[in-house]
């Protein structure tokens, strides 16, 4: 979009994303003169900037990326908790002139010509230890960066600026002195605006529901908002919410209770679909081609894959565009990390998300790469890293103060991670996904709340119980249930498929690139061990480590990656 100003400047805007609080910002900016020649958030945006130049990113709420030309400089900026990617890369061409390239994901960026495939050994080992889920930060590729979450970019011809315009705090005593009925009251307020805010679409939508809290908290606003006619019942926002599950194979026959994951998604989302009337769907995941569809979610994440964790979401979110229900889908995501949802966050020992492959992949180095590599160090250091700049209270224990750096590593790291890969499988299909509990303002309220305020006697997302609780329709059965996992696939040919992947990788006739970092023999033995470890995590999800050992052959072969 481009727009020209009073004095005649010219703004031309490039943008990717959504904003919640379009018509506040429009009415604001109506006030000081603006005349709109559209309805959209795109014209909102422009004209904020127009105004009030990067302090427009306070008054923004939303998901979202965007670079503007203006005046000789191009500024870019990416929401608070990255919900929306943005990379870019500064260059010199042949003439020594400055170059400066950005995308909304990084495998576009190596389309240009003088962007490689190069990739540092530092960088090299960081995504190996870390190789579940592509960390915000960590981008392998020499020449490409990350615009981090709550940063904005100046360039001009004096060079480039990062500035960082959000971060989490702990900014007055107020949240910390109201009681936990007071602060859960606020809470419900917050995550209800948040859900109405974000389903102004003029697309069908629906909703992801697992039969946890999170996806039935935003089942409940969404069919409230539905019964108030918050939307207009017509043929894009109907008066009926669909609701979407994922239904694994085998998954009912082979399920087992453990005491990670002591119950079955299925009975709770059907629970919840008969008590708000949702028209809901079931979403198999099924694949005859184990192999392909491990290469095209890679393809998806220009990074590599871990089973079920990833290619159950590829494939449901195309399914889902192939009903023609919704283009659009609310989602639980984020709620864990807020609100201290993980089991792990709350043990004596330090566990970091992403990192459970580390320890048994040095394991496997072939022997000249284990005196380049520390990938369980690695790990330490990017959690070190991350956690710097953790703001507390002075008056915290060390225990709650240590509470709190896990809570903000979940936040800072292992959110944008998550909302990455979502976005780039259902962006595939061309499926929006939005998600209600990563609005900044709920996430900011609850990490400035007491730990004990989210973790009360041994029950985790207190804090978010005590909000639902004040809505006599939300089931009592939900509140009570405890957190259960991402569902995987406990069906045994799941297994046995993962087990032909690798295989086939030892077995190739080619020099499989894979080989030149890990040992060939250790991979086999491993292998025939069925992946059986005291080094990796007791219910680590054997299917992941195999397609993960794939796909990060194919990510190595697909890029033709150069080790510098």
């Amino acid at each position: 979009m481009s727009l020209t100003d009073s004095d005649g400047k010219e703004y031309i805007m490039i943008y990717n994303g959504e904003l919640y609080n379009t018509e506040e910002l429009r009415s604001e900016l109506q006030k000081r003169g603006h005349i709109f020649n559209s309805y959209s958030d795109t014209e909102v945006l422009l004209r904020s900037f127009m105004t009030w130049k990067e302090k427009c990113l306070d008054k923004l709420v939303g998901m979202y990326a965007f670079a503007i030309w203006y005046e000789e400089e191009l500024f870019l900026a990416r929401d608070q908790l990255g919900v929306k990617p943005l990379f870019y890369s500064s260059l010199k061409d042949s003439k020594n002139q400055s170059e400066f390239v950005f995308a909304s994901e990084m495998s576009a960026l190596l389309c240009h010509p003088a962007i490689r495939s190069d990739v540092p050994l530092s960088r090299l080992e960081t995504m190996v230890a870390l190789m579940i889920v592509r960390m915000p930060g960590n981008v392998p590729f020499a020449n490409v960066e990350e615009l981090m979450p709550g940063h904005f970019i100046k360039v001009n011809a004096e060079g480039m600026s990062i500035t960082k315009y959000w971060d989490l705090s702990v900014p007055s005593s107020s949240y910390r002195n109201s009681d936990m009925n007071e602060a859960a009251e606020d809470v419900h307020n917050l995550l209800r605006e948040a859900v109405s805010s974000q389903i102004v679409s003029d697309v069908p939508f629906g909703c992801l529901l697992s039969g946890g809290i999170d996806s039935t908290a935003v089942t409940h606003f969404l069919s409230s908002c539905i019964e108030k006619r918050l939307t207009t019942p017509n043929t894009l926002n109907p008066s009926v919410l669909h609701t979407f599950s994922l239904q694994l194979p085998e998954y009912q026959q082979h399920f087992q209770s453990t005491a990670t994951r002591r119950t079955n998604d299925e009975v709770y989302a059907k629970l919840v679909s008969e008590k708000y009337a949702t028209r809901h769907h079931w979403i198999s995941n099924k694949c005859s081609n184990t192999a392909s569809l491990t290469e095209e979610v890679a393809d998806a994440k220009c990074h590599p894959i871990f089973g079920d964790f990833d290619s159950s979401l590829f494939m449901m979110f195309k399914e889902i565009k192939d009903k023609g229900e919704a283009t659009m889908l609310l989602s639980g995501e984020g709620s864990d990390e807020v609100f201290g949802g993980y089991h792990h966050i709350h043990w004596e020992k330090l566990v970091i998300p992403g990192g459970g492959l580390s320890a048994f992949y040095q394991s496997l180095l072939r022997d000249e790469w284990k005196y380049k590599f520390d990938l369980v160090g690695a790990v330490q250091k990017y959690y070190q890293r991350v956690v710097l700049n953790c703001p507390y209270f002075e008056e915290e224990s060390d225990d709650d103060k240590e509470y709190r750096r896990r809570i903000y590593f979940h936040i800072k790291a292992f959110i944008p991670a998550l909302l990455e890969r979502k976005d780039l499988l259902s962006m595939a299909s061309s499926i929006e996904v939005r998600v209600p509990f990563t609005d900044h303002r709920l996430v900011q309220y609850v990490f400035a709340l007491p730990k004990t305020y989210n973790y009360n006697n041994g029950v985790e997302k207190n804090m978010l119980r005590k909000a639902m609780e004040r809505e006599a329709k939300f089931p009592k059965e939900i509140l009570e249930r405890e957190k259960v996992p991402f569902p995987v696939s406990i069906d045994p040919q799941t297994e046995r498929d993962g087990q032909a992947l690798v295989y086939n990788l030892l077995n190739s006739e080619e020099d499989e690139p894979i080989f030149g970092i890990f040992d060939k023999t250790k991979v086999e033995l491993a292998s025939k061990k069925g992946f059986k470890s005291k080094l990796l995590p007791p219910m680590m999800p054997v299917n992941g480590v195999q397609t993960n050992l794939y796909s990060f052959n194919h990510w190595l072969k697909k890029y033709k990656v150069k080790i510098v």
